[in-house]
């Protein structure tokens, strides 16, 4: 399977934020662990979408909620002993997309943004690591990935 993947590292330094995009060639193993984190990262997310939609949607007229990040983490170690390969991949990475899935529904609710979407497998696929890697020469070391990413 032929697959470019683009990495983008953010860090700040002194208030300004600095992005670099690099390119990837990852082996056979690597591609199938990658392959892993993106379809993890987005199966978590749309489960708890959709736990969270419910949840919204059966909550009292009056006051109404949706799960949490620190809802949807707790829940995370439940959903990890059913799927068992979720723990295969990252739990960092796991738990930054519900971060951002909190994040989407706080928008949502100011009225900055649309209703969140579920995460397609057509779409951008991408995981996040919020920390823990490191570049050493051409490689980059991420976590559960063992030896480093050309």
């Amino acid at each position: 399977m032929d697959c470019e993947i683009f990495m983008q590292f953010t860090r700040i330094v002194r208030a300004m934020i600095k992005t670099l995009r690099v390119r990837l060639y990852p082996n056979e193993e690597q591609q199938i662990l990658l392959e892993k984190h993106f379809g993890a990262c987005r199966l978590v997310s749309n489960h708890f979408l959709e736990a969270s939609t419910k949840q919204y949607t059966e909550s009292s007229s009056d006051r109404k909620k949706v799960l949490s990040a620190f809802d949807t983490m707790k829940m995370l170690m439940g959903l990890k002993r059913e799927i068992i390969w979720l723990n295969e991949v990252n739990s960092q990475s796991l738990q930054h997309s519900l971060v951002e899935l909190d994040r989407a529904f706080k928008s949502f609710f100011k009225h900055y943004n649309r209703n969140p979407n579920f995460r397609s497998k057509k779409g951008n696929q991408y995981f996040i690591v919020p920390f823990g890697f490191k570049a050493e020469g051409n490689k980059l070391l991420l976590p559960k990935f063992g030896e480093g990413i050309r």
